[in-house]
């Protein structure tokens, strides 16, 4: 996947460390790339039945002496030139640095650090080199790690690679011991935490942090650990929600801390979504209010009478929102049932006069400053602000003057996830989005009905507290880049995911991202009703 991002945060598993400062690019297209790119821009067709790692490498193939077999050939020899960093250490043959990661080039006997490595692939235009100490191939011109069926089989088949990835067998323990670990031990009876990196199949990591979103929701995971669902016997051709059971088992119900390959999750959505291919980067938002839609119709659940879903996705993502509307002329108020909302709240750019809005005045004072950043608070407060000039004929006065009444709405019933989302926030090429500060826990309480509606203070009204528990971040532009996440466990500590790579992360790490989508939980329902 190209974007900024560091070459091994996408590599197909966890074994290999970093470099330290890659090159960042800031587009996804080569041929707009900052990153010098290796001859004219390709547009090559890729043979459905085989995973070819990139386009690059599909050119390659077509080099003389560079066939397949030959590829494969040549990369298995170099495969038994890969080391164990335990037992043996190297040197950059250019500045004879001592790396944590060392690339040998697949056309030479080049063996450099990675700001070597760069400059060699720039100055002799030799596209692929090799992770020294796992073999895993990095194309220069994606700036990615990619895989590649044929060349993955040859490298999974390699007696180095078998080594440097198999385990020590431990010590059996004795009767007595075994007896002794028995008796003075109790049973942990989850042993999984859900914290596995996500395989990055070259440009799927937008899948990844959406898959991420679901997975680290705690009451998809308490659902979905039930098995509501007939995985066996289910009829459904690619069925999600079959697909999804299985990911919420691996991530939950397995003693495994490996990252997870969600290759049949993106065969089944490729088939059931054809729009979102996994070839090339994808909105989120997007993607993930689709698959909503279909896994409510894998679930099925919809009354018969009514129409409405009684699947676990609409009781935590949708919610219902009340409709009140004001007559100006004969002082009456209408409150309707107004549309389901969610499963996003989609927020627009705020204008540039924002600051003098009565949200924009508040958060000056709240801030102290005459140039204060926009807050999350400011965004809901714009959403749900009272409009007014709505086309509406009053019900008791028959009036229906244009800007004779006020509009706005209310929280019916407290919605169980509140996911917020700025699209804007993939800014162009040479542009940097503005930070939007967001608070760990939210108190929606002033949104609720009977304030809205004047009937209660919203000093007297009981808080509705939120606690953040997903966040999802952009690094690139609007033409490309790469996404990032961090969550929430259930022990209340943040995590960092970056494709395989899950690193312990601070509460101030997270505030101080530029988040692009934003998920909070009800902390608990409310002693009173909306």
């Amino acid at each position: 996947m190209s974007g900024d991002k560091k070459p091994a945060s996408s590599k197909p598993a966890s074994s290999s460390e970093p470099p330290q400062n890659p090159p960042k690019s800031s587009s996804v297209k080569p041929e707009k790339s900052k990153t010098q790119t290796f001859g004219p821009p390709l547009n090559l067709i890729v043979p459905k039945n085989k995973a070819v790692g990139c386009e690059h490498l599909f050119a390659f193939y077509k080099k003389p002496r560079w066939g397949v077999e030959d590829t494969k050939d040549r990369y298995n020899k170099k495969l038994d030139l890969l080391i164990d960093y335990k037992k043996e250490c190297k040197s950059c043959s250019t500045c004879h640095d001592v790396p944590a990661s060392l690339y040998l080039c697949l056309e030479c006997e080049e063996l450099n650090c990675w700001d070597c490595t760069d400059q060699h692939a720039k100055g002799e235009e030799h596209e692929f080199s090799l992770n020294y100490r796992n073999g895993y191939l990095w194309c220069h011109a994606c700036r990615d790690f990619i895989y590649d069926s044929d060349l993955e089989r040859v490298r999974c088949a390699h007696e180095k690679v078998i080594a440097a990835t198999s385990f020590r067998k431990r010590k059996r323990p004795t009767a007595d011991e075994a007896r002794y670990i028995e008796n003075n031990s109790n049973p942990q009876p989850c042993k999984s935490t859900g914290l596995r990196g996500m395989v990055n199949f070259g440009n799927t990591c937008w899948i990844s942090v959406s898959l991420l979103s679901l997975l680290e929701n705690p009451l998809l995971r308490n659902f979905f650990m039930t098995r509501p669902h007939e995985y066996q016997t289910c009829q459904i051709e690619c069925c999600l929600v079959c697909e999804l059971g299985r990911i919420f088992d691996a991530f939950y119900s397995e003693d495994n801390l490996s990252p997870f390959a969600a290759m049949e999750f993106i065969i089944a959505t490729s088939k059931r979504l054809p729009s979102f291919r996994a070839t090339e980067q994808q909105d989120p938002s997007d993607f993930l209010s689709l698959l909503l839609g279909r896994l409510c119709e894998d679930f099925n659940q919809k009354d018969p009478v009514t129409g409405e879903c009684k699947c676990i996705l609409h009781q935590v993502f949708h919610w219902k929102i009340s409709d009140h509307r004001y007559c100006k002329s004969c002082k009456s108020k209408n409150t309707l049932d107004g549309p389901l909302s969610g499963p996003l709240l989609l927020f627009n750019k705020l204008g540039k006069d924002w600051r003098d809005t009565p949200a924009g005045k508040r958060r000056r004072t709240e801030t102290k400053s005459d140039n204060p950043t926009p807050s999350l608070k400011v965004f809901l407060d714009e959403y749900y602000k009272k409009q007014a000039n709505v086309p509406y004929t009053c019900k008791n006065c028959k009036n229906a003057t244009e800007g004779n009444t006020t509009h706005f709405h209310s929280f019916k019933a407290y919605p169980m996830v509140v996911t917020c989302y700025f699209p804007w926030m993939k800014m162009g090429e040479n542009t940097s989005p503005e930070h939007v500060e967001f608070p760990l826990a939210l108190d929606l309480k002033e949104f609720a009905t009977p304030v809205r509606s004047g009937k209660v203070k919203v000093e007297d009204a009981p808080s509705v507290w939120y606690d953040l528990f997903f966040t999802t971040v952009h690094h690139g532009s609007d033409k490309g880049g790469h996404y990032v996440c961090y969550a929430r466990d259930r022990e209340g500590s943040w995590f960092h995911f970056n494709d395989t790579n899950v690193t312990v992360a601070k509460p101030e790490h997270v505030l101080g991202s530029t988040s692009i989508m934003l998920s909070y939980i009800l902390r608990k329902l409310p002693e009173t009703e909306v």
